[in-house]
């Protein structure tokens, strides 16, 4: 691994030794997580090289909100790096782990094969889930961290702590990759294998559909005011408005003229680089420029 800035416009850039695949950012830290499995973990501020390790396969790697820990996750299992003392401590359970996202306390939640395992920020397990019907693809904290909204195939299963089974179930058929909901639970939307974004409103499991995008759907992200969705699925990103009623009978804004790669939707509004001003010029963009 090397850093170079070869762009005047850079302020740093690093070559990893391996194709990256995920990226995340807190606590002055860097980590790039490579599809063969070695993570690099570097300065914030010039880029240089902190740390490295090297799992089974990199699939996902997430930052806990205080930079203190790093989940990552891979075909084989998952593990949580430890920045103060630098270690790393491995969960081999042999399942396909695809993500982990940690709640806004310090709890890690990862999609490990059919289950959701919940741990704590040194790693001890707090709860897990049953099997699902299938591999879960992705997950994300649900009411206010009280629950675990986890998609497989046939949509989305809510899990609470110490229940193992789901405690409901927003049902759609179809392969769903990728999952968001607001902060304050009011919408829960799905990236889906048939190219199309599937939104329920929570309260009553009213359901809106999206479809029509020239690719599959893997990635979305609300932005911090739960009023924007971001999503890939085409050559531009698309950004659905949800104020008010939500965004039936509306047409998306379209960000054009970026370089759009699968995995770096969220970057729009919670970009690594600068951690504010980016997702601000974003949202000044959607105010200046309505729906017509």
């Amino acid at each position: 691994m090397s850093t170079t800035t070869t762009d005047p416009d850079l302020v740093w850039q690093a070559d990893i030794d391996d194709a990256p695949v995920s990226v995340s950012a807190a606590g002055g830290l860097v980590a790039v997580l490579g599809a063969e499995g070695a993570c690099a973990i570097l300065n914030a501020d010039d880029g240089a090289p902190i740390a490295t390790f090297t799992v089974d396969g990199g699939l996902h790697t997430e930052f806990s909100p205080d930079g203190a820990r790093l989940a990552v996750t891979g075909p084989t299992g998952h593990a949580i790096w430890h920045a103060a003392d630098r270690t790393l401590d491995r969960y081999e359970t042999g399942t396909w782990s695809s993500v982990a996202r940690w709640s806004r306390d310090g709890r890690v939640a990862v999609a490990d094969g059919r289950r959701v395992v919940v741990r704590a920020g040194d790693g001890a397990e707090l709860w897990r889930t049953d099997e699902a019907p299938s591999t879960l693809t992705d997950l994300t904290w649900f009411k206010g961290g009280r629950e675990v909204a986890a998609c497989a195939y046939n949509g989305v299963y809510r899990y609470a702590p110490h229940r193992r089974d789901p405690v409901g179930h927003f049902a759609y058929p179809g392969s769903h990759l990728a999952v968001a909901a607001t902060s304050n639970s009011r919408w829960i939307c799905t990236g889906n294998q048939d190219r199309s974004v599937h939104i329920w409103r929570a309260r009553d499991g009213q359901e809106l559909e999206m479809p029509g995008y020239p690719d599959k759907v893997t990635r979305l992200a609300f932005d911090r005011t739960d009023r924007w969705l971001a999503n890939d699925g085409a050559p531009e990103i698309t950004i659905w408005d949800f104020a008010g009623k939500g965004p039936s009978g509306t047409s998306p804004r379209l960000l054009r003229g970026h370089d759009v790669v699968t995995g770096h939707v969220e970057h729009v509004f919670y970009p690594i680089f600068p951690p504010n001003t980016h997702a601000q010029q974003v949202l000044a963009w959607l105010h200046d420029h309505p729906a017509t």
